[in-house]
């Protein structure tokens, strides 16, 4: 006999495998936009950039140090201001925390026995989160190519860019 603390359903279908697919490409976007915060903090010469995840004082430190290099001025195109930055930046950081630490808590089983409503509501929490990752993504990398002087992107694409991450991650 098993102890019942333990997994022990390791039943595998298409279904479920899609759907933990899904989360699995929700992790990858979460990780990226922790990786480009991080870049973004170090290339702004945020001291703290290790942990500029951790809290909203190190957001908003981050959205200090680039409006003092004056980075949101090259950024008219995104339609964000400054506080829109710092709520959007924000966001992105509570929905990442959510998906590394929480959102696959209790889903150590076989997703097929789930009743159909808590799948449901799964994708829809996954969708919200990766809108708010892809968003803050967005600002970030959009803030990245100012610092670099890399190519800006147009319009379309940065106006496009959220529901396209959403589209890849949530599509079983």
């Amino acid at each position: 006999m098993e102890p019942s603390i333990f997994m022990s359903d390791f039943v595998r279908t298409e279904w479920s495998d899609g759907h933990f697919g899904m989360l699995g490409r929700a992790l990858v976007i979460a990780t990226r936009f922790e990786a480009s915060v991080r870049s973004l903090a170090v290339l702004v010469d945020l001291k703290a950039a290790p942990e500029a995840l951790e809290s909203e004082e190190l957001i908003d430190r981050l959205i200090e140090a680039a409006w003092e290099r004056r980075l949101f001025k090259d950024l008219k195109h995104l339609g964000l201001d400054k506080d829109e930055v710092g709520d959007t930046l924000k966001a992105a950081r509570l929905a990442r925390n959510e998906v590394a630490h929480e959102i696959t808590l209790g889903l150590d089983r076989c997703l097929d026995l789930l009743p159909t409503a808590a799948v449901i509501d799964l994708g829809r929490d996954v969708r919200a989160l990766v809108q708010a990752l892809a968003k803050g993504d967005r600002t970030v990398c959009a803030l990245l190519t100012v610092v670099t002087n890399d190519h800006r992107p147009s319009r379309e694409f940065l106006q496009s860019y959220p529901d396209r991450i959403e589209q890849w991650v949530c599509d079983t």
